[in-house]
């Protein structure tokens, strides 16, 4: 038993290698034996940038399921902060649409999370359709246009935004 606990040892000093390694293993140990499962399937990237968000991103990232994990990776660092102010329901939201979810939602700020999450999935669907500009403008006038937006048609909703951009293209 006892040369057994020393090798044991011996491979995890081994394996960590630098300092800064043994420190993402400890954090990822912190976090509880789920969250370290999700983090190893989604691969070493996006443990990194849970080490770099904190515990509760991780914490989130285990509710969403491991899909969440993946895409968060894609969109980088900018995502997890995100997902992690605006609470489980983004982290939600952003895995059912996938990763265009991710990057407009980094692109907008928090603020757009915090209203996708009010509105639900449609609202979601309509931002990324239209692209960044409903966003922002989404965040802007608040809640209510959110709602609004998701009980109208989506194809209005990109009829409006083209219309949009024509006009200020001419004027």
């Amino acid at each position: 038993m006892h040369n057994m606990s020393n090798a044991g040892r011996g491979r995890a000093k081994r394996g960590a290698g630098v300092g800064s390694g043994r420190r993402e293993r400890r954090q990822c140990s912190s976090r509880g034996q789920g969250a370290a499962v999700a983090t190893l399937s989604a691969g070493r990237g996006v443990a990194v940038a849970a080490l770099s968000a904190g515990r509760g991103l991780a914490v989130a990232a285990l509710s969403a399921g491991r899909g969440v994990a993946v895409a968060a990776l894609s969109a980088g660092r900018g995502l997890a902060v995100a997902a992690l102010s605006a609470g489980r329901g983004a982290a939600v939201a952003a895995l059912s649409l996938g990763r265009g979810l991710a990057v407009a939602a980094v692109s907008a700020g928090r603020g757009l999370a915090v209203a996708a999450v009010s509105a639900g999935r449609r609202l979601a669907v309509a931002a990324v359709s239209a692209g960044r500009g409903v966003a922002v403008a989404a965040v802007s006038t608040g809640r209510g246009v959110a709602v609004a937006a998701e009980s109208a048609d989506r194809r209005a909703v990109e009829v409006d935004h083209i219309e949009a951009s024509a006009n200020k293209i001419h004027n």
